[in-house]
């Protein structure tokens, strides 16, 4: 089986279109990631990461969103499509209805996700948002307080409660470089095994000292497998990783998407579950993304786009990170061809750098150039075809 590779999407130039701290975001919950970004010469797109506490606000930003973008006349995006609080588990029902309402009313709107029930960010996230106005040197002050660091320790406790989590056993240590036996841990564990205390007092008195202490990398633990599967079904749903590049060899334990993402939709979500087929599944990773940014080289398999090429064994293709074991490669990924260069070749790496940043037409570039030498783009499909087609034919004859 092969299909045609998403190879890269970086951002394009972007003007902000809403700058406010989440301390700030109102009852829309609107983060300093929203922004309409210049994408295909004139047209305009509204890309926003919306946070999921965002969701018990009157006016949900998942309706809000795609009026912005009906105003605005452009295309709307919505990343790390999610429901991530116990309490509001299976509300997207909701969510989804809102963005089908107005796909309805002629607005394009999509959505994106990773495929499991955590998120990674950083310890700042089970923080009160005030905790952080004025920088980092007001954050130490105020948590060397008594009487503030008290506040926010049971601000902590009461958002969490509120959000259905008996304590804070949902966070995963995913890097601390002042400890990393911390690394791998949730905070219930670490509490138990530090403080001889795993109460969720004890947890939040933990993070405030981890906070404190250069702080941490997380995993959080706060989705339901309902929820991402139903949003996986949507048509208007892509996929996304979500995650930086990891070190391989080093001490931290980061979430288990960096490594396993698609692999995991292609073995879990669609050989086994069976929730979209497998021609649907790829679309979601490479012509449904490459179409919603406008990278009409990219995505598909057909004379004149980019030679972006997987070739893998549907029947055996699977993930094997975990979140106690995530630096693991998934495999049944025979070839992987990038810009018409062989950059996975029998499961193993051949050392090939032929990645390119992709950018739209409205970036005022004439051609795009390799970020590794000063060649031009690398062969389309249609003069890589008689070597994919070998390929394809030695591996499923």
């Amino acid at each position: 089986m092969a299909f045609g590779l998403l190879a890269a999407c970086a951002k394009p130039s972007s003007a902000s279109f809403f700058s406010r701290s989440n301390s700030e975001a109102g009852n829309n919950g609107l983060s300093a990631t929203s922004a309409i970004t210049a994408n295909a010469g004139l047209r305009l797109r509204f890309k926003t990461s919306i946070p999921s506490e965002a969701f018990s606000t009157p006016a949900p930003p998942n309706k809000v969103v795609p009026r912005l973008g009906e105003l605005a006349s452009c295309p709307v995006e919505i990343s790390h499509f999610k429901i991530s609080a116990k309490k509001r588990w299976g509300a997207s029902e909701i969510t989804i209805k809102l963005v089908e309402e107005a796909r309805v009313r002629g607005q394009q709107v999509t959505v994106d996700q990773y495929l499991y029930t955590a998120g990674a960010t950083t310890i700042d996230i089970i923080f009160p948002a005030w905790l952080f106005d004025g920088g980092a040197e007001k954050v130490k002050e105020r948590l060397n307080d008594p009487e503030t660091r008290a506040r926010v320790k049971k601000e902590i406790l009461e958002k969490f409660v509120g959000q259905g989590f008996e304590d804070l056993s949902f966070v995963q240590i995913s890097s601390y470089a002042p400890n990393p036996a911390f690394n791998g841990k949730r905070l219930g564990e670490i509490a138990a095994m530090i403080k001889k205390d795993g109460s969720a007092e004890a947890q939040a008195d933990l993070a405030i000292e981890i906070k404190l202490n250069v702080g941490a990398g997380v995993v959080v633990h706060k989705m339901s497998d309902a929820d991402v599967e139903r949003i996986f079904r949507q048509p208007f749903t892509m996929v996304a990783a979500d995650a930086d590049v990891a070190e391989l060899n080093g001490e931290s334990s980061p979430h288990p998407r960096v490594f396993g993402n698609n692999a995991r939709v292609l073995a879990l979500y669609t050989r086994e579950k069976k929730l979209v087929g497998l021609e649907e599944a790829i679309r979601k990773m490479t012509s449904l993304p490459a179409q919603t940014f406008g990278l009409w080289e990219r995505g598909i398999l057909r004379p004149g786009t980019a030679a972006d090429i997987v070739v893998f064994d549907p029947d055996t293709v699977t993930d094997r990170a975990t979140f106690q074991k995530p630096k693991q490669y998934a495999v049944g990924f025979d070839y992987v061809i990038v810009n018409g260069r062989i950059t996975i070749e029998k499961g193993k790496h051949t050392g090939a750098k032929s990645g390119q940043i992709l950018r739209g037409k409205g970036a005022g570039l004439k051609s795009s150039q390799s970020i590794f030498s000063n060649q031009p783009l690398m062969p389309k499909f249609d003069s890589f075809f008689p070597f994919y087609r070998t390929i394809v034919g030695r591996l499923h004859p």
